[in-house]
């Protein structure tokens, strides 16, 4: 994989993480409302990152598949 996309899955861990920290124990310091629209954020995009790349990833695989048959006949 490309570093950029390596560097970019790194920080959406990170922020699915940290917005699952503060989901759970940030309700103390701040507003429960704004927590959980952050959280739900943060999983659209790690989770949607994830599903771009799998799919990227399968469509790459394809071509490759592909194109080893055109070669070969």
């Amino acid at each position: 994989m490309n570093k950029r996309i390596k560097k970019v899955e790194n920080i959406l861990g990170i922020i699915f993480l940290i917005s699952i920290l503060v989901c759970s124990f940030g309700r103390i310091f701040f507003s429960g409302e704004y927590i959980n629209y952050f959280f739900w954020l943060a999983l659209g995009l790690y989770l949607g990152f994830h599903l771009c790349k799998y799919e990227i990833n399968r469509i790459w695989k394809k071509e490759q598949e592909e194109q080893d048959k055109f070669k070969n006949n």
